[in-house]
């Protein structure tokens, strides 16, 4: 009796398994997401479907066998850190077999040549709703290191660990793309670039966060007819798709309305990126809650001072470069910000060397002015953003 088998390239399914990565649940999440990995063979193509799907994001990729003695399509499904952990511990030019004698009594057997490496134990498949991406609307083709830049910086100002907060705004209209969240901030940033259709969805930031790199030069976007995800589709490699999100507490639209007819730059602050990491770590061990005061009492000096709860304190100063340096506005002990805040203006600004603030006077308050917000202002690789954040103790 012939053995039932596929044998695989060991490379072929270390890019499986890293492709759909991102959609695998880890004991680490604070929602615990399935770990399943579904497997389909079509022997007359010589391919294997590998797909993950979890409650953010689902993730597919088509791999190409060796050989088997199978002559229908077969679909199983196993446990990926499973399979996973055998694979990191061999070499890519290993060729695994998988043994399906004992499929039916939910057993499969591994091997590389005549050694054994275990058994995995599958999961019936009966109850199991395969996601597919069969009726979808599309959205246009995207560059996807343009895409992934705008992914990299906008997910880093989301905050995930609150529901309202875990999004991402991409809005694409007159041929500029903009991607919107908003975290301890609000964060927009843009770039000139022609994506063929306006589109105007929101989706999970910490599923987009969970996609770390594209293998494809073009990503073709799709939106599911529900509006249930949205596709990042790569021609020739795999799909990967994200979950909407619904309802944010604040869209890009009402953003760009409420700063359009303010003047963000009457008044301006620079500071040295690596001056200020180094003042930011110091101050560090003494904040409350991550939280930090700042001062400008004069045009080219920041004063800036934590305290914690045994009442010990951290003051530093840095040299700054101020436009319209008013007194009356800067330099009271009124300023309040996040540590985390900043090193991430820090971060997004690593290449320019500085950050550049610009700020106004509260306009509904003539006889005592202050400063309710600051925004960071500036250009980074041809995207420009503009993050506002509140300073207001």
């Amino acid at each position: 009796m012939s053995s039932i088998k596929i044998d695989i390239m060991g490379s072929e399914l270390k890019t499986a398994l890293s492709y759909i990565a991102p959609a695998v649940g880890t004991r680490a999440s604070a929602k615990q997401e399935p770990s399943l990995l579904y497997i389909k063979l079509f022997p007359n193509s010589n391919k294997l479907l590998t797909q993950v799907q979890s409650s953010t994001i689902c993730a597919q990729i088509l791999i190409d066998i060796v050989s088997t003695t199978i002559t229908e399509n077969i679909e199983f499904l196993l446990d990926y850190n499973s399979l996973n952990t055998y694979v990191k511990n061999n070499s890519k030019t290993s060729q695994f077999t998988f043994n399906l004698e004992e499929l039916e009594e939910d057993i499969i057997n591994i091997t590389i040549g005549a050694k054994f490496l275990g058994v995995v134990r599958t999961v019936p498949i009966d109850a199991y709703e395969v996601i597919s991406f069969k009726e979808t609307t599309s959205l246009g083709d995207i560059d996807s290191k343009v895409f992934s830049s705008m992914i990299d910086m906008t997910c880093q100002f989301s905050n995930p660990r609150i529901d309202i907060y875990d999004y991402v705004q991409i809005v694409a209209k007159d041929n500029i793309l903009s991607m919107f969240t908003q975290g301890d901030s609000l964060a927009k940033f843009s770039i000139d670039y022609d994506l063929e259709e306006d589109i105007d969805i929101t989706v999970r930031a910490s599923a987009l966060m969970k996609i770390k790199k594209f293998e494809s030069p073009i990503i073709n976007l799709e939106l599911t007819t529900d509006e249930y995800f949205l596709i990042l589709k790569e021609k020739g490699i795999g799909t990967r798709a994200v979950v909407l999100h619904s309802d944010p507490p604040i869209t890009l639209e009402e953003y760009e309305e409420d700063i359009k007819d303010k003047e963000l730059d009457t008044y301006g602050l620079n500071w040295s990126v690596s001056e200020m990491d180094t003042v930011l770590r110091n101050v560090e061990n003494s904040t409350r809650n991550g939280i930090f005061n700042f001062s400008v009492p004069e045009s080219d000096k920041m004063v800036i001072k934590t305290e914690n709860q045994v009442s010990s304190s951290t003051k530093m100063e840095i040299d700054v470069v101020s436009s319209n340096y008013n007194e009356e506005l800067v330099s009271s002990d009124v300023f309040q910000s996040s540590i985390i805040l900043f090193k991430k203006l820090g971060n997004l600004n690593n290449l320019n060397g500085k950050v550049s603030i610009s700020f106004n006077s509260n306009d509904e308050d003539y006889e005592t002015p202050y400063v309710e917000f600051m925004h960071a202002i500036g250009t980074v690789s041809d995207i420009n953003y503009t993050i506002s954040f509140n300073v207001i103790g």
